[in-house]
C-alpha cells in the first residue's frame, strides 16, 4: 500500500522514521523476533543454520501438440490459458519439460524455529504434514518461496482433481510429487539440525 504517494518530502521522511521509530521499539523489547506459542511469547534465538536445493519434481505424460490444440476450443480459461501456455512451451523449445527444479529451503533459528520455504503455490497438506513432524509450535511452513510456477498438488489432491492437480507448463505433476519434496525437507533439516 503506497499511503506517502500524494505526500511532500518531507511528510515521507516523517512517515517513515515513525515506521522505523516502531521497528526499533520491537526490536528493542524482543517483540519483533518472537513467537506465539498459546501462551506467550517467546524469543527467536539463533545461531542460525541455512540449507537450499532444488529438487526436480516429475511431470505426468506429456499431452501431444494435437491435445493441446484441442483444449484450446474448451469452455473452462484456466484450462484454454493453460494449453495455450504449453503450445508456446513447445515452439520455443520443442517439447515439453519432464520435470521442474522446484526450489527447497530449510532456515533452522538455533532450537527455537524452523523456517521451510517451498518454492510455487503448495497446498495445504505440505504444512499440515511437515507440522506434525517437526513441531506445531515451532515449525512455520511457506509458500511462494524462491520461485511461482505452479500450484504444487500432493498426492491427495492430485487424486481429488481440480484445478490445483493441473500442474505448470509441463502438465500435471506425478503422484510422488508430495514424496519427493517432503524427502528434501527431511535431508535440509537434517544438515541444519543445531
Amino acid at each position: 500500500m503506497e499511503e506517502h504517494v500524494n505526500m511532500a518530502p518531507d511528510e515521507v521522511l516523517h512517515f517513515h522514521g515513525r515506521i522505523w521509530v516502531n521497528v526499533e521499539r520491537l526490536i528493542s523489547h524482543g517483540g519483533l523476533f518472537s513467537l506465539w506459542n498459546g501462551i506467550g511469547r517467546r524469543p527467536v534465538t539463533g545461531p542460525l543454520k541455512t540449507a537450499f536445493e532444488r529438487v526436480d519434481i516429475p511431470f505426468q505424460k506429456s499431452p501431444s501438440k494435437a491435445e493441446l490444440q484441442a483444449r484450446l476450443k474448451n469452455r473452462d480459461s484456466d484450462i484454454r490459458t493453460q494449453a495455450e501456455r504449453m503450445l508456446r512451451v513447445i515452439e520455443r523449445q520443442g517439447n515439453l519439460p519432464d520435470h521442474y527444479p522446484d526450489p527447497v529451503q530449510v532456515w533452522q533459528f538455533g532450537r527455537s524455529l524452523k523456517f521451510i520455504a517451498l518454492g510455487g503455490e503448495v497446498v495445504v497438506d505440505y504444512s499440515l504434514r511437515l507440522k506434525a513432524r517437526y513441531g506445531w509450535e515451532d515449525t512455520w511452513v511457506a509458500a511462494y518461496c524462491n520461485d511461482v510456477f505452479a500450484y504444487v498438488p500432493s498426492a491427495r489432491v492430485l487424486q481429488e482433481g481440480g484445478y490445483e492437480a493441473r500442474g505448470g507448463d509441463g502438465g500435471p505433476f506425478t503422484a510422488v510429487t508430495e514424496e519427493i519434496i517432503v524427502e528434501k525437507v527431511h535431508e535440509l533439516v537434517r544438515r541444519t539440525s543445531p
